[in-house]
């Protein structure tokens, strides 16, 4: 959606076709929840569609009265996140009726990038023709077998049919297992739920006030290329130094990262990048992309009441015993196996990072021959600084672009509405700009 609405903006020659197969736009897994309690992890004032209009966002959810609070949304509020869905919606549908995007409810199965055009096949068998194509995929839905006693976050947008006084195991302890504990919440829900996870970490929490700001940091003092481990050392001393002189927290440290964030990855070697990835992730992670305050109380709440559960645990196995499910599980620091007896179980690890395992038929068909390549952290689809898509033999394709979480493995810092929105700003520049496909007169980019 912030693909196609940058593409919209420029020049009325442009024109867009967006393939969409899902009943909602703007849906994906973020976004399909219905439930109220499902709020942004960024407060109102930073999701903005458009960098250069901070307050964009603030002003239409301003004028939008469903769910209003009482007080009406501020710049400081944490808006359901189905709201945020309608907003992004609205950003492009001025565009229908003016006839510069043609919506198609269908899927794409096959690309061909040919010298002065890319071919799109539909799943209903129509062609399709453009000057170059947009791969803004989103999030793939990590697979599982279907069971009775098993439910997935991504597939239950509006609650889990469980009963009430279930007990339910549920595996990562991330912000899909926020929402998915709020949904039960919500329901009334008086069963044991506990979560497992290898470290146990749950996201912390915005600051109450709500005014937290990224602490001043020059760029020249940035330790671009260090070792991870000095670069964990480094992020702790300022936050140390920040709280000594009363000038903030860690969340300002954290926050204050952003704009060199990209290129700190950038420049780490492929062994940093994974000695990274195995060992501080999970705690940048939740440090990084934290949770409204209200929904911490909740969640805090439920912990005192013995309701609700972490475990930092390996999991060994989950076995299906009668009606409900037994999971074995080694906490850390241990070698003894323990066990849960559970009713249900909910599974919360997270959107899948294997994209040869993906269910998409364009980007099975694309990674199957040799036109996309995995980076080489296998995290997703490996591109160029411009975002143009790499063959297998490292060729960057002219006509064909990835943007968002599928582009995680060369920018990092991609999985969020503030980081997106720069890079397909810079890359609808770049396509409308003149000359930048360099084809007659057509059609325009398809995404």
């Amino acid at each position: 959606m912030l693909a196609a609405a940058q593409l919209l903006k420029h020049p009325t020659t442009l024109r867009v076709d967006l393939f969409e197969p899902g009943a909602d736009l703007a849906a994906g897994i973020a976004y399909a929840t219905e439930h109220p309690g499902h709020l942004l992890n960024v407060p109102a004032r930073g999701m903005s569609a458009f960098a250069g209009q901070p307050d964009h966002f603030v002003d239409w959810v301003k004028n939008n009265p469903k769910w209003m609070p009482d007080g009406g949304w501020t710049p400081q509020s944490f808006v359901p996140r189905r709201l945020y869905r309608d907003y992004l919606a609205s950003l492009v549908e001025p565009y229908l009726s003016d006839g510069r995007l043609h919506l198609h409810r269908r899927q794409v199965v096959d690309l061909v990038e040919r010298p002065d055009l890319v071919d799109l096949v539909a799943s209903d068998g129509s062609r399709h023709r453009a000057d170059g194509a947009v791969l803004a995929t989103g999030n793939e839905s990590p697979g599982g077998k279907a069971a009775p006693w098993r439910r997935d976050y991504w597939s239950s947008p509006s609650g889990f049919d469980i009963p009430g006084d279930a007990s339910v195991v549920v595996i990562g302890t991330g912000l899909s297992m926020i929402d998915s504990v709020m949904s039960l919440l919500d329901n009334g829900h008086t069963g044991q739920i506990a979560a497992i996870s290898r470290r146990g970490l749950v996201p912390r929490p915005h600051d109450r006030a709500r005014r937290t700001a990224p602490l001043p940091l020059a760029e020249t003092d940035v330790p671009y290329g260090a070792p991870v481990s000095h670069l964990v050392g480094w992020v702790r001393a300022r936050a140390r130094q920040a709280e000594r002189d009363g000038a903030g927290s860690w969340r300002g440290v954290v926050d204050s990262l952003r704009p060199y964030s990209q290129e700190v990855w950038r420049r780490l070697p492929a062994v940093e990048k994974r000695r990274f990835l195995r060992h501080a992730r999970p705690w940048w992670d939740v440090h990084r992309h934290r949770m409204a305050p209200e929904i911490h109380d909740r969640i805090a709440a439920a912990k005192a009441s013995g309701s609700f559960a972490t475990f930092a645990a390996r999991l060994a196995a989950v076995e299906e015993e009668g009606a409900g499910v037994r999971v074995r599980y080694v906490p850390r620091g241990t070698t003894t196996e323990r066990t849960i007896q559970a009713d249900y179980v909910i599974d919360c690890r997270g959107h899948s990072s294997d994209l040869h395992a993906t269910a998409n038929p364009l980007l099975r068909a694309l990674f199957a021959d040799g036109r996309l390549r995995p980076d080489p952290l296998r995290l997703g689809i490996d591109v160029d600084a411009d975002c143009a898509t790499l063959d297998q033999r490292g060729r960057a394709s002219r006509r064909v672009f990835a943007v968002g979480p599928a582009t995680v493995g060369a920018f990092w810092e991609i999985v969020a509405i503030p980081d997106i929105r720069l890079q397909v700003e810079r890359l609808a520049d770049r396509l409308a700009g003149d000359g930048a496909l360099s084809t007659p007169a057509r059609a325009a980019p398809a995404v």
